[in-house]
């Protein structure tokens, strides 16, 4: 075949990709088409976020519904109260064949929120049953307590 002929041709099989942009704390759910290609018949979802691809730590879980041939994202407020601002995410499929799709990549900005529910106050600490309260220690039991009144050891060689 002639150069000048030869076109070249690219198999990709990278996942689609969407962006998300979140705002820290609230529901979202969204819906994602599966390629017909994949037959996701009795396959099983999962989706999550990381501050980075190589990241160990999951900032947060999708909770993942398949249906059809769409797979249905919900990420519920407890999970985006704690997201970064930046960050990554996938989701991807196990066939029944245990052979595994990622069916879309992107990146995550979240937008801090503002509204949120106050901190809960510090418990305030149980008093001892033995404190007067002016800095002196009663004992429990009513009693006085003994007094040591053994004469100092002489310290002078």
């Amino acid at each position: 075949m002639p150069l000048g002929r030869f076109r070249p041709q690219t198999f990709s099989a990278l996942p689609e990709r969407l962006d998300l942009k979140l705002y820290q704390g609230d529901t979202v759910s969204l819906t994602i088409p599966v390629p017909v290609s994949i037959d996701i018949d009795g396959a099983e979802a999962a989706a999550q976020i990381r501050a980075s691809a190589s990241s160990d730590d999951i900032a947060a879980t999708f909770d993942a519904v398949i249906e059809k041939q769409f797979i249905t994202l919900t990420l519920t407020h407890d999970e985006a109260t704690g997201l970064p601002t930046r960050g990554v995410w996938d989701c991807e499929v196990t066939l029944p064949d245990g052979s595994v799709r990622t069916i879309v990549t992107g990146r995550v900005d979240v937008s801090p929120e503002v509204t949120r529910a106050a901190p809960e106050p510090e418990p305030e600490p149980e008093p001892d049953p033995g404190d007067s309260g002016d800095g002196t220690t009663e004992p429990d039991d009513g009693e006085t307590p003994p007094v040591d009144d053994t004469p100092p050891e002489d310290e002078t060689p």
